[in-house]
């Protein structure tokens, strides 16, 4: 995590990715935020960064709101489907945090 940004790699899948497109959903309306480098939501916050020829494909939202908080899926279209999922909490930096999540659990602070 950067600034206002939210950063995640869905690299514990394992996978070669050249091999297979991977898709970043957003559980709670199951909107497909991104497949493959393109993205698809008018919502202009939400992208996805991979390097060339990295296996980490990353799903960046920025200027987060509170609204972000969620559940997200990383997908790859491998059959069957393999996915992992991430708990997102956006925090207010001026409230005190009493919570700690686990390794698939982000907090980031409003930006």
């Amino acid at each position: 995590m950067q600034g206002n940004s939210c950063v995640r790699n869905p690299s514990t899948l394992n996978l070669t990715y050249n091999l297979f497109q991977v898709s970043w959903i957003r559980k709670r309306d199951l909107h497909i935020l991104t497949a493959g480098v393109l993205t698809y939501t008018s919502d202009q916050r939400f992208t996805v960064i991979r390097p060339d020829k990295s296996e980490n494909w990353t799903l960046q939202i920025r200027s987060s709101q509170g609204r972000d908080s969620g559940i997200y899926e990383c997908q790859v279209n491998t059959e069957p489907k393999m996915s992992l999922s991430f708990q997102l909490n956006v925090i207010d930096p001026f409230e005190k945090d009493e919570m700690r999540g686990d390794e698939n659990e982000l907090e980031m602070p409003l930006g």
